[in-house]
């Protein structure tokens, strides 16, 4: 199952033109907006001791962390996160990418699909990716 906060900017719009809200999926994903600057602009985070296999999961988030990198999108991927005792995969998005609804519903589907094993990503450059201003903590 996938759960969107929909209290967050532009989330009521991403849940509908993902519609992902419906899919059936082996762990739980939350969906929720990231407000502060210096954040990623894509936060995954999950606990290894309630997911798919380690090894599995290692093969998925490396794919995911290289397929960011190749499109220039700044993305941390978290799998020490202890309070995630249910297994659920949580997913942040900054606000900044949520100005641009249809790509962030399109980058929501490639992660959970990914996770999902309905996806293979390559390192691919996709043509079309809006450059984002990449912050850093200072």
């Amino acid at each position: 199952m996938v759960k969107f906060n929909l209290n967050d900017f532009n989330f009521p719009k991403i849940s509908r033109e993902s519609k992902m809200f419906s899919l059936v999926t082996k762990h739980p994903f939350y969906v929720y907006g990231l407000r502060r600057n210096f954040d990623s602009m894509v936060l995954i985070e999950y606990n290894d001791a309630y997911v798919l296999e380690e090894s599995e999961m290692y093969v998925k988030t490396s794919q995911l962390k290289s397929w960011f990198g190749t499109n220039g999108i700044d993305a941390e991927i978290d799998n020490q996160q202890a309070i995630y005792q249910n297994g659920r995969i949580t997913i942040g998005i900054r606000r900044d990418l949520r100005d641009h609804v249809v790509f962030c519903a399109c980058l929501i589907q490639t992660i959970i699909y990914a996770y999902e094993g309905r996806l293979t990503l390559t390192n691919v450059k996709i043509p079309g990716i809006p450059s984002f201003k990449l912050t850093t903590t200072t």
